[in-house]
């Protein structure tokens, strides 16, 4: 998929460019052999299957973390109309990296956003691509005393328009979410259905006016 995606996007590939290393040469080698090696794998791995593993592990987060050296993941938090004005404010919180995650972007612009919404920044051109319905953060459960919620990922789609059911897994977690057509999750689902039948087209959202900003919580 990653090679696909790459193939399209030719020489347009603004934040996932870095990426391109990993299609080519030897690195696209070594991840043909472990992606092969992880389909197929039924036992413990061997120390040599393990070095390759961890190679090509190191290989993906030193080339991730080029990516995310220019964009942020993460989403808003307590974005709320400036008084008088037409604008909102707020802060963008970064949740890629080593957790716990401090970091913050202030924020100021001409959208509201809900807090359960992921979203890619680009700091430097004031824009933001939004990741629903493939990324989300929700409560959880299991674990309420989670700040946000888990971040959920897209795993599977059933049946078709109004009896359509999606299928979400934590990050580094095994909780898991169902779904429907109906519900606060409802909207997720319908954008799922309807890239069953086309391809999406993700605009990014501009004028979203992003500035450093460390905080420390205890």
């Amino acid at each position: 998929m990653l090679k696909s995606v790459q193939s399209q996007l030719g020489k347009n590939a603004e934040i996932t460019a870095p990426y391109k290393k990993l299609c080519t040469g030897e690195n696209e080698q070594t991840f043909d052999n472990m992606t092969r090696a992880w389909a197929q794998a039924r036992h413990e791995l061997s120390n040599t299957e393990r070095d390759q593993s961890l190679g090509a592990v190191r290989l993906l987060a030193n080339v991730s973390y080029e990516v995310f050296s220019q964009t942020s993941f993460g989403f808003f938090q307590h974005v709320q109309k400036e008084p008088f004005t037409r604008g909102y404010v707020g802060r963008f919180r970064v949740t890629h990296g080593k957790p716990p995650h401090t970091e913050y972007f202030t924020y100021s612009g001409s959208h509201a956003f809900s807090e359960l919404e992921a979203f890619v920044v680009s700091p430097e051109r004031s824009e933001a691509l939004p990741l629903a319905p493939l990324m989300f953060w929700y409560p959880c459960s299991q674990h309420r005393d989670l700040e946000n919620g888990h971040c959920f990922l897209f795993d599977k789609f059933r049946g078709e328009g109004s009896r359509g059911e999606a299928t979400f897994k934590a990050a580094n977690h095994t909780c898991s979410i169902s779904a429907s057509s109906t519900g606060e999750l409802a909207p997720l689902v319908k954008q799922l259905s309807a890239w069953k039948t086309q391809d999406p087209k993700l605009d990014m959202i501009d004028e979203v006016k992003l500035a450093k900003e460390q905080v420390r919580e205890f």
